[in-house]
């Protein structure tokens, strides 16, 4: 639904590619775990396949990463300081799968996160 809005806006509304106009749809995914993988990423090379969210989150939960960690709460003053560590790692795993001819929108991709995109994208804005 997200993804149709978006065409929809895109049609309707004044949208001018060739001079940088960009439309992103970002939403949360409990299967992809793609938020809470970004955390991870924050702190460990994750290079082995992840079963579910769960077992994203038992690796965030510990002493020396993000312990009690709730989807709910804001994080960004502990990942910040750590947030070059996650960019170098999420494209290394995108690297990983695209040498190993894996699309990056499968099962096979298991783990890896596209949200680096978005997130260099608004840095290089913000500066």
């Amino acid at each position: 639904m997200l993804v149709l809005s978006a065409k929809n806006l895109i049609k309707h509304d004044p949208y001018y590619p060739e001079d940088g106009d960009l439309v992103w749809c970002v939403f949360d995914c409990d299967s992809n775990s793609n938020d809470d993988l970004q955390y991870l990423l924050h702190f460990i090379d994750q290079g082995a396949y992840l079963k579910d969210s769960n077992a994203v989150i038992s690796k965030l939960d510990t002493d020396d990463r993000l312990k009690g960690y709730s989807k709910s709460k804001d994080y960004y003053d502990i990942l910040k300081p750590l947030r070059q560590h996650a960019v170098r790692r999420a494209q290394m795993l995108i690297e990983k799968h695209k040498k190993a001819g894996q699309p990056l929108l499968r099962c096979d991709s298991n783990p890896h996160t596209s949200v680096v995109s978005l997130v260099l994208y608004l840095e290089e804005r913000n500066t």
